[in-house]
């Protein structure tokens, strides 16, 4: 969906992410959104569900998914150049409770909508599977004592959520963030081995 509104997003979130970075500083924020959106985009693509016009919203939303959290970016901003939906969307998917008020954010996930869940399990994709092969970059304690404390909760409360709206999609990116979700689990289980060819 290469776009001149995506096109756009791609650029606020470039310069709104500009000084965060993942993986120890090796790799810009922004590839994070950009990835969440790009897995979102095929997702629907595969499954044809969603009217182009929600779809749209959905795969910007992902892209702009971390800006409230994250940056400066006003929801104001974001309805008036990208539309009320996207804004909606961005701002379901916002943790207004922080990183360290996991219980909270799970509960405003169970009363989502199934547009926002779709980002959020496409984020939790990235996050797990991208923690995963990163760990010697993160290290494990970070890895176990942060990543996993917030995302094995968050994968524990949206799969176990049902779909109607979407229920292929969010079929699709439940087995995706189940192997990502294990993936992750393996890694920090076998960090050590791996590092030290136990």
């Amino acid at each position: 969906m290469e776009t001149n509104d995506y096109q756009q997003l791609v650029q606020l979130i470039k310069k709104s992410h500009a000084h965060q970075t993942r993986n120890g500083g090796n790799v810009p924020y922004w590839i994070h959104c950009y990835r969440a959106s790009k897995l979102l985009e095929h997702a629907l693509g595969q499954t044809k569900e969603g009217s182009s016009r929600e779809n749209r919203a959905i795969i910007l939303a992902g892209l702009g998914h971390d800006l409230y959290e994250d940056t400066k970016v006003t929801r104001k901003y974001i309805a008036q150049k990208f539309g009320a939906k996207v804004d909606s969307l961005i701002f379901e998917m916002t943790n207004m409770y922080g990183d360290h008020e996991i219980r909270k954010y799970c509960e405003k996930l169970k009363t989502t909508s199934e547009a926002a869940l779709l980002i959020k399990l496409s984020d939790l994709i990235d996050n797990m599977t991208g923690g995963a092969y990163a760990i010697h970059e993160n290290g494990r304690a970070w890895t176990k004592e942060f990543l996993w404390a917030i995302v094995h909760q968050q994968w524990l409360t949206v799969s176990k959520i049902k779909f109607s709206q979407f229920p292929k999609t969010a079929s699709y990116l439940k087995s995706l963030a189940s192997f990502g979700h294990h993936s992750l689990q393996i890694a920090i289980e076998n960090h050590y081995q791996k590092k030290f060819n136990l």
